[in-house]
């Protein structure tokens, strides 16, 4: 079977299961609402009503099994959103708007089943605490700029989306990720003793790939910044 027809079969087996969950979503809520809307106390009904719920919850819980396994496959078979040679971030399929460029992306090897860190776009920014953009590498992959390669990504695919700013915030005491987005071209706006509140732009990254230091170089000049 080729990875199409895979992916369309996987698609609908997918949508129609969540179809199935809402139906027994609304089922099991309305089963609540009729039990508590009981004016009198019919232990014989209660019983009738809770095993009802009982089957239902059954039957959704293997539904969310399938809907997982279904989304790990899923995951592997898409084209990633964005790939550099060295990683690439993919999403999940959510069964909502798969569209939407908010949410969280897996930082993966390239042409790896391998994840290495999470990076995501949250859409809003009100606190040093709560930027757009949240990221992080498992400790067995840090060193190796994924981050960076990631941010570099995310926002290729922000521009492409329409998005032309976002906000990202670090703790002044992890360097890495300072330097991660002070690289990237992040200028800060707001700092206190322990936070600093960055500004950057999106934009498409005019690269090219060194094989000999296997590492990707930016052709433009990045203005650099730094956190006080």
């Amino acid at each position: 079977m080729s990875e199409t027809s895979e992916y369309n079969l996987l698609m609908k087996e997918f949508m129609d299961l969540n179809r199935q969950l809402n139906e027994i979503i609304e089922k099991i809520e309305r089963l609540y609402e009729s039990r508590n809307t009981l004016n009198c106390v019919c232990y014989a009904t209660h019983e009738q009503i809770w095993a009802q719920e009982g089957e239902l919850i059954k039957q959704e819980l293997s539904i969310k099994e399938r809907l997982i396994s279904i989304e790990d496959k899923l995951f592997w078979i898409m084209s990633p959103i964005k790939n550099n040679g060295i990683i690439e971030i993919r999403k999940r399929i959510d069964g909502r708007n798969t569209n939407d460029v908010t949410g969280n992306y897996s930082i993966c090897l390239a042409k790896k089943k391998v994840v290495v860190g999470e990076i995501s776009y949250r859409g809003y920014h009100f606190s040093k605490y709560l930027a757009d953009i949240g990221y992080g590498v498992d400790i067995n992959f840090r060193g190796n700029d994924f981050s960076y390669y990631a941010l570099c990504l995310l926002g290729e695919h922000l521009k492409e989306n329409g998005i032309d700013d976002f906000w990202i915030s670090t703790y002044k005491n992890n360097i890495p990720s300072v330097k991660t987005i002070e690289k990237y071209g992040g200028v800060p706006i707001k700092s206190d003793e322990n936070f600093c509140l960055y500004m950057a732009k999106t934009f498409i990254n005019d690269k090219q790939f060194d094989e000999k230091n296997n590492v990707i170089v930016p052709l433009q000049n990045i203005p650099q910044a730094k956190c006080k």
